[in-house]
């Protein structure tokens, strides 16, 4: 095991300036602060055994008061604070730009939403146990919990065929291929298209790239192409499907009557804003469930000691709107 006179060897520092690095960071310049660190990770200093009276619990999202206010996230991230407190933990809020001597005072790390991968790798580096909140990261071996997005997919695929729809056009994301909640939803959609052995022409697929200006006016033109041959549209996102909704109506494109919508996610709109007409069909996720789900489960594998990387999948449920038509 490695100790502070190990580190200030190898550092060429005397033994209080390196004390002074790990416990009182601010007192050191960044550049001598940051190599101490590096050495100590070498060494496999952070890997002793913690012996605070209390536990800290890092909670990464990348803007705190625009996550609060976020339709999807700022309820998990609620359920998320709300389970730490019950266990009588201390919270840390930190953003990506995480520094070492932060991630050094903490115990537990919850990263909310898509944390991108660098940000995670430097957490498991201190050796911490992490769990990655909503969204899972093919590319890093750490716990995850995120909505079941291949369950919700069939259940929406089978409510649209038991309402009578045969043509369902499918609004696909520009991601990763390796995303892996975008990747589920699909492989939910394509898993119902065979076993209700329905037609899907490559035209039905419509791209979305949400970084484009003007988006839901693309799609909606495509889907307007379509009018005739498609009578229904899946949407697996509900930050899509809700701007959809109002586009089609812009349009002049009668929502169910014309084409019948369903969404994924559950998203619910503050109070004072606007309520969506007609209510839109989604994929209902119990965002608070699965904030507080998150922490328990790693506190869980903590406690029994595990070791080994779990994929939680949270169970969602189809709450019926009225964007969906019956047709006969």
């Amino acid at each position: 095991m490695s100790t502070l006179k190990d580190i200030a060897l190898k550092a060429n520092v005397a033994v209080s300036t390196v004390s002074y690095a790990l416990n009182h960071p601010e007192k050191i310049s960044k550049s001598v602060r940051d190599s101490i660190y590096e050495i100590a990770k070498e060494l496999g200093y952070f890997k002793k055994k913690r012996t605070k009276d209390y536990i800290t619990a890092g909670v990464i999202v990348e803007d705190f008061i625009a996550f609060f206010s976020q339709g999807y996230y700022g309820p998990v991230l609620c359920g998320v604070m709300d389970r730490l407190k019950k266990h009588g933990f201390l919270i840390k809020i930190i953003d990506y730009d995480v520094e070492d001597y932060i991630l050094q005072s903490i115990d537990y790390c919850f990263c909310i939403g898509k944390t991108p991968t660098e940000v995670v790798e430097k957490i498991k580096s201190f050796n911490l146990p992490v769990m990655l909140v909503g969204h899972p990261d093919y590319h890093v071996e750490c716990s995850s919990i995120m909505s079941d997005g291949k369950s919700g997919s069939i259940q929406a695929m089978d409510y649209l065929v038991m309402s009578g729809h045969k043509s369902i056009a499918y609004i696909a994301t520009e991601i990763d291929a390796l995303d892996l909640v975008e990747s589920a939803k699909h492989e939910g959609f394509r898993y119902s298209i065979e076993r209700h052995n329905l037609d899907f022409k490559p035209e039905w697929k419509i791209n979305c790239d949400c970084h484009t200006p003007n988006y839901i006016s693309i799609v909606v033109e495509q889907i307007k192409r379509l009018i005739g041959e498609i009578t229904a549209v899946y949407c697996p996102s509900d930050c899509i499907a809700m701007p959809l909704l109002r586009e089609l109506k812009a349009n002049n494109i009668k929502c169910p009557e014309e084409m019948s919508l369903v969404g994924f996610d559950g998203i619910t709109l503050p109070y004072y804003a606007e309520p969506m007409k007609p209510v839109l069909t989604t994929v209902g996720v119990d965002k608070i469930e699965l904030g507080k789900k998150a922490v328990d489960k790693l506190v869980e594998e903590v406690n029994i000691g595990n070791q080994m990387v779990h994929r939680y999948n949270f169970p969602v449920s189809l709450f019926i709107g009225e964007t969906v038509s019956l047709k006969v």
